[in-house]
């Protein structure tokens, strides 16, 4: 659990390690469903398989350590699709994006990791923010202990 924090190249050689168990469970699955049902590829890779390095993503260092296994993990992503999608529609610029273009915006919401790298540790930053108490030590008064200001109603998360 976690993330690492270190040198470079031990944080690099870590996600490395990572990816390959996420990698090989797209090749896997991509093995197992390419012939059989492109359909239920392409669901499992929309719901699923995705956002198997989501949680590496979030609990980063912030460093771009992460980014050469998250572009192993996008191109393990993309061979996925290349078993759903028409070559003749991965090759066409505009149709392109629009593979990645969110499913309610008519795409087919499959997003790159490398693209949500920055907003996915900002993400995680900010839950770990908002679920750590605001504590300062009191200085004034008779005794001296830190006091844990609650969060305003307009920080509470939605439940």
């Amino acid at each position: 659990m976690g993330a690492p924090i270190g040198e470079a190249g031990f944080e690099e050689a870590y996600y490395a390690h990572k990816v390959s168990g996420s990698v090989s469970r797209v090749v896997e699955t991509v093995r197992l469903l390419q012939l059989r049902s492109p359909c239920a590829l392409h669901a499992l890779t929309y719901a699923s398989l995705q956002h198997l390095w989501d949680y590496r993503l979030r609990c980063c260092s912030g460093s771009d350590a992460i980014l050469p296994a998250t572009a192993r993990f996008d191109r393990a992503i993309d061979s996925a699709m290349a078993a759903y999608v028409p070559s003749a529609v991965r090759s066409d610029p505009l149709l392109g994006r629009r593979i990645r273009l969110p499913a309610r915006d008519r795409g087919l919401g499959v997003r790159s990791r490398v693209w949500l790298f920055p907003v996915a540790f900002l993400g995680g930053f900010v839950s770990a923010c908002q679920s750590r108490p605001c504590v300062y030590p009191k200085t004034s008064g008779p005794e001296a202990r830190h006091v844990a200001i609650p969060r305003p109603a307009s920080c509470q998360l939605a439940r």
